[in-house]
């Protein structure tokens, strides 16, 4: 079992360098302190004045080595300020735009493979803000580990995650905002502008000798669906061309990439319940092994009629995670510690999750 837990701490019982597991927001608007800040005596006065009571923060005692972000905090922070400069980086200089995407897909595939038993644990994909930056490392990453679990060999995962750290930075050249909007839902026009993003990036790409035909047909029709329409035209490629699409999908969704944002269970119900009409169902399937359904500090609403918050998640059972129950079914705050593990109880489910 993989442990990750997090405890309630009232506020003025706070003593300074805490791990803040869960984002304080005040009122509608106003985010406070974000998940994973370490707290300091100004900003635990800053939580008093707003009347913030409680946070949740991570009792670090109990996080065990194996139980990894699949790229870490500190990998991720220095990736995303090359995926950065990338992003930004000028048409003219698209030779080297290609190498350092070569260079970083070979960074994370290190850290990866080195992670012990990689192929067994749960991880919690980052979800985000819809930043460009984030959702290609993620898709990148994930599709780095699908590949790992349906064993492609390491040139299949070099040509594979260089496709997925650059197969939205036409992204750049598109002049709306896709973030958190329902692109399906808008205007002709600028359907046919945002859609033009795959021929931009790949056209930054199509006279590199750094990276193969293959991955630059990737790039070109990654929204190519199986067995629906398509952006362009109807063109099959292999394994790794239904593993990017297969993680660029759930990434949209959850980092909200020109469509409405959802929750990370939410995205993994629509691979699962319609993603077959799609999607590699093989490729869906290995994917949702290894992704948790609810991340920890999740406030859930279980068919017990009881408020909970996720302490910590169960290998090879991302649906079914270890509970702490805040409030009972009367609506009342419990005042002593009720663990509940989903594991060992059958007939309990998540029915909705609150935050």
């Amino acid at each position: 079992m993989e442990t990750r837990m997090i405890k309630i701490v009232k506020v003025e019982d706070l003593k300074g360098n805490e791990l803040l597991a869960k984002g304080i927001i005040a009122g509608e608007f106003t985010k406070l302190v974000a998940a994973g800040c370490r707290l300091n005596t100004g900003m635990i006065a800053k939580l008093k004045e707003f009347g913030i009571t409680e946070v949740f923060v991570r009792d670090e005692k109990f996080i065990k080595p194996q139980d990894l972000e699949l790229v870490s905090e500190k990998t991720r922070s220095e990736l995303k300020t090359k995926v950065k400069k990338i992003i930004l980086n000028n048409k003219t200089e698209n030779q080297e735009v290609v190498r350092e995407s070569i260079r970083i897909t070979e960074q994370i595939i290190d850290e990866i493979v080195n992670i012990e038993e990689v192929q067994e644990h749960l991880f919690e994909v980052s979800t985000g803000d819809g930043n460009l930056y984030d959702h290609l490392l993620n898709v990148c990453a994930t599709s780095i580990l699908t590949g790992l679990k349906m064993d492609l060999n390491k040139e299949q995962l070099h040509d594979m995650g260089v496709a997925g750290l650059l197969h939205d930075v036409g992204l750049n050249y598109v002049d709306i905002d896709y973030r958190d909007v329902d692109i399906e839902m808008m205007e002709e026009s600028i359907q046919k502008l945002y859609k033009k993003h795959a021929q931009y990036g790949y056209e930054m790409v199509a006279e590199s000798p750094w990276i193969s035909d293959y991955t630059k047909n990737i790039i070109l029709y990654h929204h190519e669906k199986n067995k629906a329409h398509s952006y362009d035209n109807n063109q099959r490629f292999g394994l790794e061309f239904d593993i990017i699409q297969v993680c660029d999908v759930f990434d949209e969704m959850v980092m909200g990439v020109g469509c409405k944002k959802v929750k990370t269970y939410q995205a993994l119900e629509f691979l699962r319940d319609l993603g077959k009409l799609f999607y590699n169902e093989k490729v869906i399937a290995k994917f949702m092994e290894f992704v948790a359904a609810y991340p920890v500090g999740s406030v859930v609403y279980t068919t017990e009629h009881e408020i909970a918050v996720i302490i910590r998640q169960n290998r090879n059972f991302p649906d079914r995670p270890v509970l702490k129950i805040i409030k009972d079914s009367e609506g009342n705050t419990k005042t002593n510690v009720v663990i509940k593990d989903m594991c060992q109880e059958s007939d309990l489910f998540i029915e909705e999750v609150l935050d």
